[in-house]
């Protein structure tokens, strides 16, 4: 850390108050090669004695003095014209991106804002010329005039509020239809209209400064149906589904879910341990009690009766639409759990012996016919010595309501009866052939006891 000026008296502060002036210290200085300069109790990102380049993270505080800054601003010109600099990851504390901060940065492609800001000043990204996909804040209310002019080759810009924010300005605004008519627009669910029909500060002299031609909405999620999504965004979001049953059911979605919200509609929510088991299979998921789910993470959720169920969570992280996993092993295989946005065919679920859940157990498909549906999970299973694994029809899991360091960790029971081959199977749910050890065995749905 480098200190390089201290000064003491007047100072302006370019871009960043109304009143432009204050009488306070101003100190500033270098940490992690970016420059800082203290107002108030916080610090400001300014321009340093060198440009900017390569990839840039700004950190949510730093520390000069011993004394904690939060950094929640970026003041006018300090990134202007770094042309080498590629990508920038701004702190989660930032609230205001001053005039003509990143004028001409043409190494940019893309410019994801967190959901603290709330001002985007004047010409604050002109002519980033290479700039493709903007992601702003859910609290941003302010846009200047010109902020992404010259943006030529923009093609989305991703807003998660319900209604625009204000501009400044005439044909010239942060986003006009003249300059933006070929960029897709992505709003949340039922606030298409708001971005269509905007005119800010009752300005009429020019048409509706937010009237892009491609306007998607995003975030209704319907249980079952395919949601494709290639971006991460905090927003609005509506889930649909039908509980027919209060069996355990999979849920494979691209947003995280408070607890508490599932716990509101009579629902549970269950995430797999994965402690290791000791000679026995392991298969056991946990219910959750507090916190948030994670985007694109295969859980379990239960109703306490059949209904239909709407959720509208107000403000909920979304991230991109991928098939995820998690699993978790015994001390001979291991339990894959694979979660898909898009489903999964008959035949591949077949043919690769995949499990899926049916009547809260989880099935071998014993044909073609029977495929996964979009946002659900399969699970598979491996031999932890790269043999094949030997499959059970059907199994049954635990899902406790312990502390996961105290839970037990077992399949339940093995249950045959939909297996349609002549094949054995142990009470650890392995597939096998005649067996050759004495034990217990299930063969075509009955228990049998081998001696010899």
């Amino acid at each position: 850390m480098h200190l390089f000026l201290r000064t003491l008296g007047l100072s302006l502060f370019l871009g960043l108050s109304p009143a432009g002036f204050a009488f306070a210290q101003s100190i500033q200085f270098e940490v992690g090669g970016i420059y800082f300069e203290t107002l108030s109790n916080d610090a400001i990102v300014i321009a340093g004695d060198n440009k900017y380049s390569g990839s840039i993270v700004i950190p949510d505080s730093v520390t000069y003095d011993e004394v904690k800054y939060p950094v929640k601003q970026i003041k006018a010109n300090a990134f202007k014209d770094c042309t080498e600099m590629t990508d920038i990851t701004f702190p989660n504390t930032l609230t205001f991106i001053g005039a003509t901060s990143f004028w001409n940065c043409s190494g940019l492609t893309e410019v994801v804002l967190p959901s603290t800001v709330q001002t985007i000043n004047t010409e604050a990204f002109l002519n980033c010329a290479n700039l493709t996909s903007v992601t702003l804040s859910e609290s941003l209310t302010f846009l200047g005039s010109n902020a992404f002019f010259g943006c030529k080759n923009l093609a989305r810009v991703i807003c998660p509020r319900q209604t625009p924010p204000n501009q400044f300005g005439y044909n010239k605004s942060g986003f006009d239809s003249k300059h933006f008519e070929n960029v897709t627009l992505y709003v949340p669910f039922g606030s298409k209209n708001n971005y269509a029909n905007y005119t800010p500060m009752g300005l009429n002299l020019y048409p509706p400064y937010w009237s892009f031609q491609n306007i998607v909405e995003f975030g209704d999620i319907k249980d079952g149906e395919a949601y494709n999504q290639d971006f991460s965004v905090t927003s609005k979001v509506r889930y649909t589904r039908y509980f027919k049953n209060t069996n355990w059911q999979p849920l494979y979605v691209p947003f995280a879910i408070p607890v508490d919200t599932l716990t509101n509609h009579k629902l549970e929510l269950a995430f797999l341990n994965p402690t290791s088991g000791d000679e026995e299979a392991t298969v056991e998921f946990v219910i959750a009690v507090s916190g948030l789910s994670k985007p694109n993470t295969p859980y379990m959720i239960k109703a306490g009766e059949p209904c239909d169920v709407v959720l509208n969570f107000p403000s909920v992280a979304t991230e991109a639409t991928i098939d995820n996993s998690i699993n978790c092993t015994s001390s001979t295989q291991k339990f894959t759990f694979v979660g898909t946005s898009n489903g999964v065919t008959g035949e591949d679920m077949y043919n690769n012996s995949f499990y899926a859940m049916a009547g809260g157990m989880l099935c071998l498909p014993q044909d073609n016919t029977v495929f996964l549906k979009p946002q659900r999970w399969y699970m598979k299973v491996e031999n932890l010595d790269g043999t094949p694994a030997q499959q059970a029809a059907t199994i049954r899991f635990v899902v406790s309501e312990e502390e996961v360091e105290d839970a037990p960790t077992a399949i339940e029971t093995v249950d045959s009866k939909t297996a349609t081959d002549d094949a054995f199977y142990n009470i650890e749910g392995r597939r096998t052939a005649t067996p050759a050890q004495t034990g217990l065995f299930i063969h075509q749905g009955k228990i049998l006891l081998i001696r010899k």
